[in-house]
């Protein structure tokens, strides 16, 4: 069976961690140039774009909170 066209979800995104120049997202890019299409509806695009955002919101806010706790414990300068 040919197919011209292959999707991606959300779920597909977040299962790999985000990581688009590695493992599963990037095997992608064997469809770069070809006569496979990679279709990615607005929708997805927007969700993965959320949760991206969710995710680095997230890392910020450990890792101010590591800092404070450093800064309490005396093994960082506050700043």
């Amino acid at each position: 069976m040919e197919y011209d066209a292959i999707t991606i979800d959300t779920q597909v995104v977040e299962t790999n961690s985000f990581d688009f120049d590695g493992g599963l997202l990037a095997q992608l890019k064997q469809f770069a140039g070809g006569t496979t299409q990679v279709a990615l509806s607005n929708v997805v695009a927007a969700e993965i774009l959320k949760h991206l955002r969710e995710k680095i919101l997230s890392a910020k806010d450990a890792f101010e909170s590591a800092h404070k706790r450093a800064v309490l414990f005396g093994l960082r300068e506050k700043g």
